[in-house]
């Protein structure tokens, strides 16, 4: 399968929060994590759920309705903020409740919208068997960790933003007369340093990377992390009468990123390199499935030569590309 039907339909929403969730029970104080959306007669829907309680709480009616507001879920959804309780079976409101969270020692919840295209989409559920778990800080973690948006190592935007972010700057482009540049970007010789240094070592390379990548891109541009070492960069409002002169500084300025080692241990450095493949809006297509398809097969091209290249990325149209 092609990077591009990963990217624009082969996740969802659902599938990447399920595993977030999964990770976060796993890594954090939290003993349940869910997701949940009102369906057509106002019930909410598990669409996502793990940790204790999480097979029986499809069992746990929640209907959307202005008298229900003490349930968290709802509030959360009617008021389209986050709703916290750091003592649930201290809430004599929620008594009907208590014998589901005394059985599965939820004792501290927040709930916290979950939007997509800027439109309220579902709410997320963080649950604790201590009480007064809730803090401030905590309180920005569950909120960034629901924002689908955005990359959880990197904090970059994801492949979801991506998705919504795309058609706008193309129409942009459209509606100026500009070029835009889609590029795929894939790290050369990372699995070694994963191989030799272990997983957070490459993940601190990541975030590092990340930074560095985003220091030298333009305010306007927009920088994606798809998932593990591969990343996509648009760069918009290029010049049609200029375009490969743009391209070219701002690509040479962009793998300064890699041109530095990266500190995998004390005194320890390790390089990795860049690949990348792109694809220009209006002349290569002019909508993003097409872009990222062909920017994709050009990444990989550009990969398999990277011993012999000239420069680490590669045009759709150059030396052959199909």
């Amino acid at each position: 399968m092609q990077q591009a039907d990963v990217v624009l339909r082969a996740q969802t929403v659902p599938d990447m929060l399920f595993g977030t969730c999964e990770k976060l029970v796993q890594e954090t104080p939290f003993n349940a994590i869910y997701l949940r959306k009102p369906n057509a007669d106002g019930v909410m829907d598990v669409l996502a759920s793990t940790g204790s309680g999480a097979a029986a709480l499809q069992n746990v009616i929640s209907v959307v309705a202005e008298d229900a507001r003490d349930q968290l879920i709802v509030r959360a959804w009617l008021t389209q903020k986050t709703a916290i309780e750091n003592d649930l079976l201290g809430n004599a409101r929620l008594a009907e409740y208590h014998p589901f969270l005394r059985a599965h020692r939820w004792h501290s919840a927040l709930v916290t919208p979950v939007r997509r295209g800027g439109e309220l989409w579902s709410v997320m559920g963080f649950v604790c068997e201590d009480h007064d778990v809730f803090d401030p800080q905590t309180v920005e973690l569950c909120e960034r960790v629901a924002d689908a948006r955005h990359d959880r190592l990197t904090d970059l935007p994801n492949r979801f933003a991506l998705e919504q972010y795309l058609p706008q700057a193309l129409a942009r482009s459209k509606k100026n007369g500009r070029v835009l540049a889609l590029g795929m970007m894939d790290l050369d010789d990372f699995k070694p340093v994963n191989d030799q240094f272990g997983h957070e070592t490459g993940d601190r390379l990541l975030r590092e990377l990340a930074g560095r990548l985003r220091a030298r891109l333009r305010a306007q541009d927009f920088l994606v992390r798809l998932g593990g070492d591969e990343f996509v960069v648009v760069i918009g409002d290029i010049d049609p009468d200029h375009a490969i002169a743009h391209l070219q500084l701002a690509l040479s300025r962009l793998h300064e990123a890699v041109e530095e080692g990266f500190e995998v241990a004390p005194d320890r450095f390790a390089t990795v390199g860049l690949s990348g493949g792109f694809a220009l809006y209006p002349k290569d297509g002019e909508d993003g499935d097409t872009l990222l398809r062909k920017a994709d097969a050009t990444m990989y091209q550009s990969k398999t030569r990277k011993n012999t290249r000239e420069q680490w990325w590669q045009l759709f149209d150059q030396e052959g590309s199909v």
